[in-house]
């Protein structure tokens, strides 16, 4: 705030108030003393200025209070969900203002897993609160992350598992893979099985391009590894883009050159 006061450009700028909203502005500046300026620039500051790692932090935060808000309307009674309704409305409302305007629905909101934040070296990692944290520790001084994606077995959907690695999956030996599978199979007995269950592909010799067993292949729970969305890396991606999970990691942001 000590900024703003300082500035020396100024600018005289004229637009409708809601009459709401100047009352919560005087309301604002009775209990502060802060001049309705200071205020009105700080929220533009703050807002209007939001580095994407942190407008993800909010988005994610918010969805996550709204998905806790439908759970409590459940079980609420008459006065609590009015309650709960304004809440949700406020929440959505801000919702909307970080998707820069574009409308959220309550029900995008249900649909989507709850996600969870996670630092590294050079950012952040957004992904499912439900994955599984092979190696948490490891997460400040990582770069990048591969998630472990295994076809249902029988019918049961396996957990995805994360890994926080300094290198990508190209970069990986196949040591370094067996650890990761290992790691996977220390923290689910689903995942010892799908290992167990693995089938190898049969080229078929008389046809080439063609296989002996390719509907047990298909049949069975293959163990995936992929390398995490890096927010921005693939140019053919639009900027709405929304990777699977909505996980992704999304890099800080380098300070513009004055």
């Amino acid at each position: 705030m000590e900024d703003i006061k300082k500035m020396n450009l100024t600018k005289k700028f004229s637009f409708d108030l809601a009459d709401e909203n100047r009352k919560k502005l005087e309301k604002r500046k009775r209990q502060t003393r802060i001049p309705h300026g200071v205020t009105l620039n700080t929220m533009i500051d703050i807002f209007c200025g939001l580095p994407d790692e942190l407008r993800t932090i909010l988005n994610n935060a918010t969805s996550n209070y709204v998905q806790t808000l439908c759970d409590e309307m459940d079980h609420a009674g008459e006065f609590e969900l009015a309650n709960l309704t304004s809440l949700t409305k406020k929440s959505l409302d801000l919702l909307t203002f970080l998707n820069n305007g574009s409308p959220v629905s309550l029900e995008s909101i249900k649909a989507k897993p709850r996600l969870k934040t996670i630092q590294i070296k050079d950012g952040i990692v957004i992904f499912p609160e439900d994955w599984i944290i092979l190696n948490q520790d490891a997460a400040p001084g990582s770069m990048y992350a591969v998630v472990v994606e295994c076809r249902d077995m029988d019918g049961i959907r396996l957990p995805h598992f994360i890994y926080f690695s300094i290198s990508k999956l190209k970069n990986m030996s196949d040591y370094e893979i067996s650890r990761i599978n290992q790691l996977c199979a220390n923290a689910s007995k689903l995942f010892q099985e799908a290992q167990k269950r693995q089938v190898r592909l049969l080229e078929d010799p008389k046809n080439p391009g063609q296989y002996l067993n390719l509907e047990e292949y298909l049949a069975s729970p293959e163990i995936g590894h992929f390398d995490l969305y890096e927010e921005g890396e693939h140019p053919l991606h639009q900027y709405d883009y929304e990777p699977p999970y909505g996980a992704r990691i999304i890099r800080k942001q380098k300070k513009e050159e004055p």
